[in-house]
């Protein structure tokens, strides 16, 4: 779609290449892709830092946060759900009436009157030469999202290291004192890596 492409070169995150490709922009960090916006300084934020919204959220409920990847959900629901039930007491369910929806990943109850089954139109997928653009400019955040919180099994590929971007590939952020207390309290001590 014209509209996402234009909102990404407008980020900064995104450039054109000189065949009009889109290409991840140079020398990024992770704090570089948090603080990208969409359209361009006055826009909206491409993204909210998941590292802030975790923080918060520990700070009310500490080793209690259960922290769950929508891809987790869509990889294996069922898993997912089994692992909240566990984490709040519950036993385990085997979720016996759930129906795999035709032609998808999707689990409910009741084909007939599922919206997973509906035809409607979805949005189209990002193309990939976009798509794989996106990943390399994401990558310095999500690694270093997995350096603050090497404990959680997070479900999102880096992108390849791009062209002469050198043996460091990309600049490397340290975590923060905020983000170090994150760790201590949503990873237990043998999964922390070191500072």
């Amino acid at each position: 779609d014209a509209d996402f492409e234009r909102m990404l070169v407008g980020s900064r995150l995104i450039c054109l290449n000189s065949t009009g490709g889109p290409t991840a922009a140079a020398g990024l960090g992770a704090r570089d892709v948090i603080a990208a916006r969409m359209g361009g300084p006055a826009g909206l934020l491409l993204v909210e830092d998941p590292l802030v919204v975790l923080r918060e959220w520990s700070t009310l409920h500490g080793q209690r946060l259960l922290v769950l990847f929508t891809e987790q959900l869509f990889i294996d629901a069922k898993a997912a759900m089994n692992k909240l039930l566990v984490h709040i007491g519950l036993p385990r369910y085997h979720w016996p009436k759930a129906q795999l929806v035709p032609n998808s990943d999707r689990f409910t109850y009741n084909a007939a009157k599922s919206k997973s089954t509906s035809t409607s139109t979805r949005y189209a997928p990002v193309p990939p030469q976009w798509a794989q653009a996106l990943r390399i400019a994401y990558t310095p955040f999500i690694r270093h999202f997995k350096r603050v919180l090497p404990c959680l099994d997070t479900p999102w590929p880096e992108g390849p290291t791009p062209a002469g971007a050198g043996t460091a590939g990309w600049p490397d952020t340290t975590p923060t004192r905020e983000e170090i207390a994150l760790q201590e309290t949503l990873c237990p001590l043998a999964a922390r890596l070191p500072g």
